[in-house]
This record gives C-alpha cells, sequence and structure tokens, in this order.
C-alpha cells in the first residue's frame, strides 16, 4: 500500500461514491450476451475500436460480458458492486462465500454479497454505517485506492511537482491520482484529472486488462 499523510478517504465504505445509479438502467451487472459467438463482439463496437484487443481478451476470459440486447455500452457508468465483481474475476482472488451480509442493503443469499464479503477479507470494504449503496457509481479517486489495495505492494512514485490542477498533497487521492495519471488510465483535460468523476467501462475495462497484463 502507498505511504501516505493521514488518509480520509473511503475504503468502498457505505454511502461514498457518486449517488447516482448506472446509467443504463438495466441491471447491475451486464449479462452475457451471444454477440461473440455470431463473429460480431458487441453491436456498438467494431474492429477499429481503440480498446477492441483488451475488450475481446477480457470478454473471453469472463471478465467482462455485454447487456442483453448484446451492447458493450464503453460510456456507461459502473456501480460499486460490479466494480468489486470485475476486479476478482480478473485477479482470481478466491471468492468468500456462505458469509452473512453484514449491510441492511445487501441480501445475503445475493450475488453482491460474496463479492462483498470478499472485498472486507482484503480490506478493501469497511462498514461505516448499515447500508453499502451497490448500485452508486465508483469515482476515479476510489477505484486507484482499490488497484493500490490490491496490488498488495508498495508502489514509488516521482515526489516531484504534479501537473495536474484539480489535486493537492491535502488530498487523500492525492498520490493516487498520481499513479493514474503515470499509468494513463484515465483521459487528462486541461491539466485536470477529475478525481471525483465516475468511472466508465471503457475506463475500467483499460485498467483491468493492465492488471491482467502484470
Amino acid at each position: 500500500m502507498i505511504d501516505t499523510q493521514e488518509d480520509h478517504s473511503p475504503s468502498l465504505d457505505a454511502g461514498t461514491g457518486s449517488s447516482e445509479n448506472s446509467s443504463s438502467g438495466e441491471s447491475l451487472t451486464p449479462t452475457p450476451s451471444d454477440a461473440s459467438f455470431s463473429g460480431v463482439l458487441y453491436k456498438d463496437i467494431d474492429s477499429t475500436y481503440p480498446y477492441y484487443q483488451a475488450l475481446q481478451y477480457l470478454t473471453d476470459a469472463g471478465v467482462i460480458h455485454g447487456y442483453q440486447d448484446s451492447t458493450f455500452r464503453p460510456h456507461s457508468l459502473v456501480s460499486r458492486a460490479e466494480t468489486l465483481k470485475m476486479f476478482f474475476k480478473t485477479t482470481k482472488i478466491s471468492i468468500v462465500k456462505d458469509r452473512e451480509s453484514i449491510f441492511r442493503d445487501i441480501a445475503t443469499n445475493s450475488w453482491e454479497n460474496a463479492y462483498i464479503n470478499t472485498g472486507i477479507e482484503h480490506r478493501m470494504v469497511t462498514k461505516k454505517n448499515a447500508f453499502f449503496h451497490p448500485t452508486y457509481n465508483i469515482t476515479r479517486a476510489e477505484i486507484m485506492k482499490f488497484i493500490i489495495l490490491l496490488s498488495r505492494k508498495k508502489i514509488n512514485i516521482s515526489q516531484g511537482t504534479s501537473t495536474l490542477n484539480d489535486v493537492s498533497p491535502s488530498d487523500w487521492y492525492y498520490q493516487y491520482m498520481l499513479i493514474a495519471e503515470k499509468l494513463d488510465l484515465f483521459e487528462i483535460k486541461d491539466g485536470n484529472i477529475f478525481p471525483n468523476q465516475p468511472v466508465t467501462r471503457e475506463e475500467l475495462l483499460k485498467i483491468l486488462y493492465k492488471i491482467r497484463q502484470k
């Protein structure tokens, strides 16, 4: 884990993240489609898509699925529960099963519960109140902390002056966002990386692919 100043960050605890629900308006997690079996990866993706290779790789690996209409929707936002599921499937971490839910909005027999309990096991999820809010969108800052916790490694970065305008050393996510900048995980506009901006499926795709290639 990164050595930082006092950390006031959320660890995917209840009440954090964007309060907006997943933008698709459909089920929380996309369901497998038949698109890849018909010679087309997804209806809204063609071979000129910049991350086509990564998408095909993670689709074949069973990490990413399309929606029931065989679309990928790269610009749709990603929920907290969906992020946990995809990360653990990418890293092949053993999932904690047959454990009761500690959150009032997560049923013990729900698919989310196993992934949330796995997050608790790895100190990525903490309980600060009775609700987890699985459909809240995850932010760039939150997902970067998640990556560092998941890596179980101390990542050293240059302590030089940051080129980012919208982060400062006093922010809990400061070093996390410097790493995101270094790894080119998010688009930076006019020197801003927008740490509190919700993560899209395309951004998560890039992150998962880089993790899988390590």
